[in-house]
């Protein structure tokens, strides 16, 4: 599974280790994260997201 990075804040989400500050397991693939969730970090919406790379599981866009 993929890993993918906040552009705002750097914060990186890894579907390895979900994450629990709001409740997403661990195994939850980016692209399966609810629509509403935010970056824990700055807050920022999910499409301010870049794949780090990884087995493809639906990219919401390829990095610049």
């Amino acid at each position: 599974m993929r890993t993918y990075v906040c552009e705002t804040c750097q914060y990186v989400y890894d579907p390895m280790e979900g994450d629990d500050r709001s409740g997403i397991a661990p195994g939850i693939p980016f692209n399966e994260l609810p629509r509403r969730w935010k970056c824990p970090g700055c807050r920022g919406p999910k499409g301010e997201f870049v794949s780090l790379g990884g087995d493809s599981d639906g990219d919401l866009r390829e990095p610049t």
